[in-house]
């Protein structure tokens, strides 16, 4: 009788986890929609279309006039839709670059020169063509 109830405890909790659909993951910096997204990373380059870092939540500047940071995005399922990177400094709308995805994996990034004067809260938010937003990424810029 105890093996019988154990036994339908365990394919009723097998049953929740296999039909269980995640479709947002979450970071404490980033969000991002993982039916259309699979990667989202905040990298100072891209080579060979991939990122050749890992910022994470935070750059410290290098005091030089302008930092180039790139917004690397990695698309599936949204052939033939496009997306837009807006870049956001402490809240105001700083860049806003329309980006196409031409099949169902598709990698793409913006650029955006960082001035050494421009240190605080950023947030890049990608959006598609229907304006539903995909990725929320928070970082901050120090000097």
């Amino acid at each position: 009788m105890m093996l019988n109830k154990l036994a339908t405890i365990s394919l009723s909790l097998l049953f929740l986890f296999q039909f269980s659909v995640v479709t947002a993951s979450e970071t404490n910096h980033v969000t991002l929609n993982e039916q259309y997204v699979e990667r989202a990373v905040l990298t100072t380059a891209v080579e060979n279309r991939e990122p050749v870092d890992d910022l994470g939540s935070s750059y410290t500047h290098s005091g030089e006039e302008f930092d180039r940071l790139a917004f690397f995005t990695h698309m599936v399922n949204h052939d033939g839709r496009g997306i837009t990177h807006r870049w956001y400094r402490n809240g105001e709308l700083d860049a806003e670059i329309e980006l196409a995805v031409g099949s169902n994996s598709w990698r793409t990034y913006s650029t955006k020169q960082i001035s050494h004067l421009e240190e605080g809260d950023w947030t890049v938010r990608v959006v598609n063509d229907g304006g539903d937003e995909l990725v929320e990424y928070n970082f901050q810029v120090q000097r």
